[in-house]
Parts: structure tokens; C-alpha cells; sequence
């Protein structure tokens, strides 16, 4: 690899080492460590039902519900209309 290759290789993995949700913050790994247990739910398919881990779906469903409720209770605001109208007419 020439100089020029490898200092623009090094300057991308710095510039992402150091972004603000880079692998150094949990902004990077919590949504890493839910889409492993999305992949491990995914693999569980092609085993038999017989060896599937009970305690490990049972954690699956639980960690989703937690999900859901906590998306539920969220109040997403439409900003431009909020900007807008000084208030969010979505809700009206």
C-alpha cells in the first residue's frame, strides 16, 4: 500500500475511533449488542426445536417488551409543525 493509501486508511479509522458515537460510547455498542441478539434469534431457526434454550427466549422476549413499553411511552413530536404553529396540530 502506497503512503497516500495508507495515511487516508489511518485518518478514516481515526476519524471514526473518535466520533462522537463512535465504538468508544455506548451510543455505538448498546445498538450492536441488540442487533447480536436479533442475530443469535435468527441462527436459533434452523436448530430444532428440541435444543432450542428456553431461558435465552424467555430473556429475548422480555428485552422486547422492555423495548416496546419504553417506545410507547416516548412522545415523538413533529418539530416543524411545533416550530411552526407553536404547538404540534398532529396531536389536535
Amino acid at each position: 500500500m502506497s503512503g497516500a493509501a495508507s495515511s487516508a486508511a489511518g485518518s478514516k479509522l481515526t476519524a471514526f475511533m473518535n466520533h462522537p458515537a463512535g465504538p468508544k460510547t455506548v451510543f455505538f455498542w448498546g445498538p450492536m449488542m441488540k442487533w447480536g441478539l436479533v442475530a443469535a434469534g435468527l441462527k436459533d431457526l434452523q436448530r430444532p426445536a428440541e435444543k432450542l434454550s428456553v431461558p435465552q427466549n424467555l430473556g429475548a422476549a422480555y428485552l422486547s417488551t422492555l423495548f416496546s413499553l419504553r417506545n410507547r411511552t416516548l412522545v415523538a413530536t413533529d418539530w416543524a409543525k411545533t416550530k411552526v404553529f407553536g404547538r404540534d396540530v398532529s396531536r389536535e
